[in-house]
């Protein structure tokens, strides 16, 4: 599946974008969240929430968000810095996929 970058501590969201129902794994590790984003369309990055005393679920972030990474040029992510929309977050790890310059371009029009 396309590399990720690990943000450690950061949540990433958009206010308004939409809720992308991705499937969720039985048992949320790393690993696993990133493999149902590889499997759902339009998923630029997923992050772990590990609650208190609860299990750790995916919760998968969409094109309408600013948290994915894009490989090349100055684009998001570039000088290692994390994307626009990451915020710090206690408990949360933010995946970002590296994605091809036009990932997103057919979400404009569904």
């Amino acid at each position: 599946h396309k590399p990720y970058l690990t943000w450690t501590g950061m949540d990433c969201n958009e206010a308004s974008a939409q809720t992308l129902h991705c499937a969720e794994p039985a048992e949320a590790t790393p690993e696993r969240c990133q493999i149902a984003c590889d499997d759902c369309s339009y998923c630029v990055a997923v992050v772990m929430v590990q609650s208190v005393g609860g299990k750790a679920k995916c919760e998968f972030r969409g094109c309408d968000t600013s948290c994915g990474c894009y490989s090349t040029g100055s684009g998001q992510c570039a000088q290692d810095l994390p994307p626009a929309d990451a915020i710090a977050s206690k408990g949360h790890a933010l995946f970002s996929k590296m994605l091809d310059p036009h990932f997103c371009r057919d979400f404009a029009f569904t």
